[in-house]
C-alpha cells in the first residue's frame, strides 16, 4: 500500500471502495488535524490521536499528494481536456496510479479540498520551515489551476458522482472556500502576487455562490446544489435528478470555512436563508425516508437526511455523514450566537418554523440541543448489532444500518460533528444566553436549567439534553 493514501473505508468491500477518493481523503485528513489534542482522540485502546501519530499521518499525506500532482500533473484525462492531477476521483492504493475504469469525470472537488487540509496542515504548528515551504509548491499547483478560472468554470461531476453540471453549489463553495484561505495563508508566505491573485479570482469567477442557488417558497428562499430552476446554465442532469434538495448543500456549508464565523455582528448559519433550508430539508426528507416517521412515532427525536429526493443507489436512503452534517451546521449555529451574531425577527421566525417551535428564542443551548437531536437519532440506529460501527447509510425501512462498513468519511463527519459540539458547549459556557434570552424559564416547546441544559422538539418530539 501507498503510505498516506487514505483508503476510503477499512478493508475492501464489493464497489471497489479501496480506493483512495481525493475528495475523502481530503476532508477526513481535515478533520484528522481538528481532532489533535482532544479529549476524545486518546479514548479506547486501539489507535489514539496524538500529536505524533497526526504528524505522521500528515507528512505521509503530503508526500501522497506530491506524487499524484507529480504523476498526474502532465497526464490527460481520458476526455482530453483536464490533466488528471485535477480532475481524476481516485487512485490506487497500490500503486498510487489513477482509476483505469469508466467513472464520472471530471470531479473538480478534489483540489481546493486537497489545498485547504493542506493549509491547515501548514498552519498546524506541526511542520518544519522546509516542510512548510513544501506544502506551498504542492498548496499552490492546486490554487493556481483553480485561479486560471478554467477549473471553475468547468463541467463537473457531483460529489455522488453521477451528475454533471458547471454551477454546483458544493464545488463552488469548497473553491471560494480555498482560494479565499489561500489568499490569506499566501500573504503570510510573502507571495503578494498570489494573494491578490487568488482574491481576485474568487471575487471575478465565484462570488457569492448562495446568491444563484436559491428558490423561492412561501417561507423564504432556501439553498439548492444546482442553479436556478429557471436559470438556463442548469444542466440536464440538474433537471433529471431534481437536485434542488440535496444533502450536499449542507456539507457544503458546513465546509465552506465561514459558518462559526461572525462579522459585523451577522453569521451564516443562524441566516434566514439556512433556516429555511433547514425547513424545506425536513420536510422532504421526512416525507421521503419512513424510517423518519417510524421514529417520530417512536419518541426518538432528530431527523435523518440523505442524498436527493430522486436517489436510487441502495434504494435512495438516510446518510450517515449527511445526518452528521446537519448536526454540525447547528453547532455551528451556535458558535455564532456565543460569537455575537445578531438574530432579528427575520431570523428567528424561520428558525421557529424550521425548529417547528414558536418558543424558540435563538439561543446558543438551543441550537447545541438542535444538533443533539440529530446525533440522537443517528445514534439510534448504530447499534450493538454492528459492534457500533459506522457505516454510509440507513436503510429508508427497516433503520438499519446498510452499505460500506467503517466508511471513513461516515467517521470523518460525525467526529467532526462532536468536536464542533465540545467547541459550541465551551464558547456557550463563557458566554451565557442574557436574561431575556434564557433558557432557565420553561416555555412551550423548550425547557432548561439556566445555560446547561436545553430540550428540543423537531417533528413534535422533545428529549434531547444540550449539555452535559
Amino acid at each position: 500500500a501507498s503510505p498516506g493514501a487514505v483508503p476510503a473505508l477499512r478493508g475492501c468491500c464489493a464497489g471497489g471502495y479501496n480506493w483512495d477518493w481525493v475528495r475523502d481523503g481530503a476532508l477526513s485528513l481535515s478533520t484528522l488535524l481538528d481532532l489533535e489534542g482532544w479529549a476524545v482522540s486518546t479514548v479506547g485502546d486501539e489507535a489514539p490521536v496524538t500529536h505524533a501519530v497526526v504528524k505522521q499521518i500528515l507528512e505521509a499525506y503530503t508526500n501522497w499528494v506530491s506524487e499524484l500532482q507529480r504523476m498526474g500533473g502532465n497526464q490527460i484525462a481520458p476526455d482530453g481536456t483536464l490533466s488528471i492531477a485535477f480532475g481524476e476521483p481516485k487512485w490506487s492504493i497500490a500503486d498510487g496510479s489513477p482509476y483505469p475504469g469508466g467513472w464520472c469525470r471530471p470531479q473538480t472537488d478534489g483540489p481546493p479540498l486537497r489545498a485547504l487540509t493542506l493549509m491547515k496542515f501548514a498552519g498546524s504548528g506541526l511542520i518544519t520551515e522546509a516542510m512548510e515551504k513544501h506544502l506551498w509548491t504542492l498548496i499552490t499547483f492546486d490554487l493556481d489551476w483553480l485561479a486560471n478560472g478554467t477549473g471553475i468554470a468547468m463541467e463537473s461531476c457531483d460529489l455522488w458522482e453521477e451528475s454533471r453540471d458547471a454551477n454546483y453549489f458544493w464545488n463552488r463553495v469548497v473553491m471560494r472556500a480555498a482560494l479565499e484561505q489561500g489568499s490569506r495563508t499566501a500573504s503570510q508566505m510573502g507571495d503578494n502576487e498570489r494573494a491578490l491573485r487568488y482574491q481576485r479570482a474568487w471575487q471575478e469567477f465565484i462570488g457569492d455562490p448562495i446568491q444563484d442557488h436559491m428558490e423561492a417558497t412561501a417561507d423564504g428562499n432556501f439553498i439548492t446544489e444546482c442553479p436556478l430552476s429557471d436559470s438556463k446554465e442548469q444542466s440536464a442532469d440538474c433537471i433529471k435528478y431534481e437536485k434542488t434538495i440535496d444533502g450536499a448543500v449542507i456539507l457544503a456549508l458546513v465546509h465552506s470555512a465561514v459558518l462559526g464565523v461572525v462579522k459585523d455582528g451577522a453569521g451564516v448559519a443562524v441566516s434566514d436563508v439556512v433556516a429555511t433550508t433547514v425547513l424545506v430539508y425536513n420536510e422532504a426528507f421526512c416525507n421521503l425516508y419512513p424510517v423518519n416517521e417510524q421514529d417520530t412515532s417512536a419518541g426518538v427525536p432528530g431527523v435523518l437526511y440523505g442524498r436527493y429526493l430522486k436517489d436510487e443507489y441502495g434504494g435512495g436512503n438516510p446518510w450517515q455523514l449527511i445526518s452528521a452534517a446537519l448536526a454540525n451546521l447547528m453547532y455551528l449555529a451556535s458558535q455564532e450566537i456565543s460569537r455575537g451574531a445578531a438574530m432579528g425577527e427575520a431570523q428567528l421566525s424561520a428558525w421557529r418554523r424550521a425548529l417547528q417551535s414558536k418558543h424558540f428564542r435563538g439561543t446558543a443551548p438551543e441550537f447545541i440541543a438542535a444538533g443533539d437531536s440529530v446525533l440522537a437519532r443517528l445514534r439510534h440506529h448504530v447499534t450493538s448489532f454492528d459492534d457500533w460501527h459506522l457505516y454510509e447509510q440507513i436503510n429508508r425501512y427497516t433503520g438499519e444500518q446498510y452499505n460500506a462498513k467503517d466508511l471513513t468519511w461516515s467517521y470523518a463527519e460525525v467526529l467532526s460533528a462532536l468536536k464542533a459540539r465540545e467547541d459550541a458547549v465551551a464558547l456557550s459556557k463563557a458566554n451565557p444566553p442574557k436574561a431575556d434570552q434564557s433558557a432557565a424559564t420553561p416555555q412551550g416547546d423548550f425547557a432548561g436549567d439556566g445555560a446547561e441544559t436545553a430540550v428540543y422538539r423537531v417533528n413534535g418530539v422533545v428529549s434531547v439534553k444540550a449539555h452535559r
